[in-house]
Parts: structure tokens; sequence; C-alpha cells
């Protein structure tokens, strides 16, 4: 069973989420799914425990690394939105437009990091902040220039966002 709130893998008997004691069913509903659980072969039993404990190892593995690795997708949120105003030649070259491109492209990568990715968060992110720093640093004056990069950034936010998501092990 998946909890709504963080996506982990739990047993079915569970009444809360093992990773954000979110609650996830009611005692009632908890109790049926025992009694489901225990009408289960033995053998049967301890094939979905190993399943299940080995996706709740991978998925804390999986939140460990993201931890690890913010500062790296810090600087590649950073880095896609800087490179994307060079690309299409509507960066104003100036130390302003730097700062402004890195903290808007700083905070796309953090709070994709936060949200363990996805990818139309990452599209929605890079898009978002690509557009707030145009209009910031009011280089919309040519809408194809502006539209080739809102869609590079958002091709780049969204395959970003990919390669944070969990991958998951649905083989049963």
């Amino acid at each position: 069973m998946l909890c709504k709130k963080c996506a982990c893998e739990n047993f079915p008997y569970e009444q809360t989420c093992w990773f954000c004691d979110n609650t996830m069913q009611s005692p009632a509903e908890s109790a049926s799914h025992q009694e489901e659980w225990n009408k289960l072969t033995a053998e049967l039993r301890n094939e979905i425990e190993a399943r299940i404990t080995q996706q709740q190892v991978k998925y804390q593995e999986y939140v460990t690394n993201l931890g690890k690795k913010r500062v790296l997708h810090i600087l590649t949120g950073a880095g896609i939105i800087l490179f994307t105003d060079i690309i299409t030649l509507t960066g104003s070259f100036g130390i302003f437009a730097f700062f402004i491109d890195t903290f808007l492209g700083s905070v796309a990568g953090r709070l994709l990091n936060a949200n363990k990715g996805g990818t139309y968060y990452g599209l929605f992110l890079f898009v978002t902040a690509y557009t707030a720093s145009a209009v910031i640093r009011g280089t919309m004056s040519s809408i194809l220039e502006f539209g080739m990069g809102a869609f590079i950034a958002g091709i780049a936010g969204y395959l970003f966002g990919n390669s944070l998501e969990i991958k998951r092990i649905d083989s049963w």
C-alpha cells in the first residue's frame, strides 16, 4: 500500500506510514487487511514481506541520496536557467542578470529536490523560473525568443525532474 503523502510502500495492514507517520487507513480497515494478511500462506507472506522491505530500503536510500546531492541539484537548476538565457541570446549580460538567473534557477532546483522530483513539476518550475527571470530583467521583447527559451527550460526541467523521481519496483 502506497502512502498518499510520501509515496512510500507500506504493509497492507499498517494504519500509518512508517516513513512520514501519515494516517493511511482507519483501524477497521487495518483490521480487515490484517485478517486477509493472516489468511495468506506463510510462503506467500514471506515473499511479499521481503519485497515490501526491499522497497522500503530502496526508498530510504533514495531520500538519503537526495539529501546528499542537494547542492548539486541547486547548482544544476541555476545552470539550466543560465544556459537557457545564453543559448537563446535573451540574456542581458551583466552581473544583475547573472544573479537573477542564478537565484531563480537555484530556487527551482531546490524545490525540485525537496519535493522528490517529478516530470511535470520540474517542467512547471523551470518554465516559471525562466518566465520570472525574463520579466524581472525586461527581456521579453521578442515572443519567439521568449517562447524558445521557455520551451528549452521546460524540456530541461522535465528531464531533470524525471531523473530525480524514484523508480519503483513493480515486478510483482
